[in-house]
């Protein structure tokens, strides 16, 4: 039973991880996808470039990509609030009582809105779809980049969901303690964030002293990298877009 149950969750896991870009593939795109987003303007250039690595996100991510979006739609709240402070002149679009929303309010925002979900969905399919190993091995033999670079990166997408875990259980302990858990007043804010920095800090150390002891620094990276299909399909996704944004 376990002979013939061990060779197929083998060839599953192989299928998985052949199907996948390399990471260097990725990572070159999110950086393009990235330099590009903070240089367009226009609104159809940005759609184009946000477009597609959302469609993928979804397609690929999937449950993964909830908190993200959430995080992107908080976000659209202060790009809001940036754009009627710092843009909002032109014709009056909408009027609700004394506050008025101008043309270049409204451009202002989609157009920071599209650069920060293209921003963001390119750098999802990057950190969201590897697992902190994969990305590190991947940086390490395939780039050849220095542990010293390949080894934060990885640690500090695998401090994410623990650094989420913490805050719930912050935010428990100052529901237990009959504490406001909305933090909108900065002095709770401080609190959590203060009590999430020490925890996290003192969890970075011991991890970094135990890599040393373990002789991490002295791994020497290399280059081995080999394009595949899903690599050919992703660089031939990025040059469209590059040529399509060109085109208009």
């Amino acid at each position: 039973m376990i002979s013939a149950v061990l060779p197929s969750q083998c060839l599953n896991q192989w299928v998985l991880s052949t199907s996948k870009p390399k990471v260097a593939t990725l990572l070159v795109y999110a950086i393009a996808s990235s330099g590009l987003a903070f240089v367009l303007r226009d609104l159809m250039d940005l759609l184009i470039l946000a477009i597609p690595p959302l469609i993928l996100s979804i397609v690929l991510i999937r449950g993964r990509l909830k908190w993200l979006m959430l995080a992107y739609l908080i976000g659209l709240i202060g790009v809001f609030v940036n754009a009627l402070f710092f843009s909002n002149t032109g014709s009056t679009v909408v009027s609700i009582g004394l506050l008025e929303i101008r043309e270049k309010a409204l451009e202002s925002f989609t157009i920071v809105s599209l650069r920060l979900l293209a921003i963001a969905a390119s750098g999802a399919l990057f950190a969201l779809l590897y697992s902190p190993v994969e990305i590190y091995r991947g940086l390490l033999y395939e780039i050849g980049a220095p542990v010293t670079i390949a080894l934060p990166i990885a640690f500090a997408l695998r401090l994410m969901p623990v650094i989420r875990r913490d805050f719930v259980e912050v935010v428990f302990q100052r529901k237990q303690r009959k504490y406001r858990t909305i933090l909108l007043n900065p002095v709770h804010f401080s609190s959590v964030v203060g009590a999430l920095f020490t925890i996290n800090y003192e969890r970075a150390k011991w991890s970094g002293i135990s890599a040393e002891i373990r002789g991490l620094r002295r791994i020497k990276p290399t280059r081995n990298f080999r394009v595949g299909l899903t690599d050919v399909f992703m660089l031939m996704i990025l040059l469209s877009q590059i040529v399509l944004i060109i085109a208009t």
